[in-house]
């Protein structure tokens, strides 16, 4: 099974994007600990970076508004009055500097500007 250091180091390997506090904390709670969690395990394993609760726009977090991971955001402050308009009706409590993923974006341009062609045709 081997010994705590082996288990250390392999940890420290995993998990180095942790600081040393944070890796200290988790691997002696792991450790001294004789049932983990289940849904402790979970979440180490399924979000060991935070990225869900990180709430800005960096790689890897969840867009504000489809909720999937994203290396590649917009430029939210390019964005035209009528765009961040229409994210405003649908997600009411987004803001401009939660930024939206650049897939987003893209839907948000083409339904305001299928919106505008549909209002000149009805002109």
């Amino acid at each position: 099974m081997g010994n705590e250091a082996s288990h250390r180091a392999a940890f420290e390997r995993a998990f180095g994007f942790w600081d040393e506090a944070k890796r200290e904390q988790v691997f002696r709670g792991l450790w001294d600990e004789q049932a983990p969690r289940h849904a402790d395990l979970v979440d180490i394993a399924c979000d060991p970076r935070e990225v869900r609760t990180l709430h800005k726009s960096s790689p890897g977090a969840l867009c504000p508004l489809c909720d999937f991971p994203t290396f590649g955001w917009a430029d939210a402050a390019a964005l035209t009055p009528a765009i961040t308009a229409a994210i405003s009706v649908e997600f009411p409590a987004w803001e401009v500097s939660q930024s939206l993923c650049g897939r987003c974006r893209k839907t948000y341009v083409v339904a305001v500007a299928a919106a505008g062609a549909r209002q000149m045709q009805l002109a």
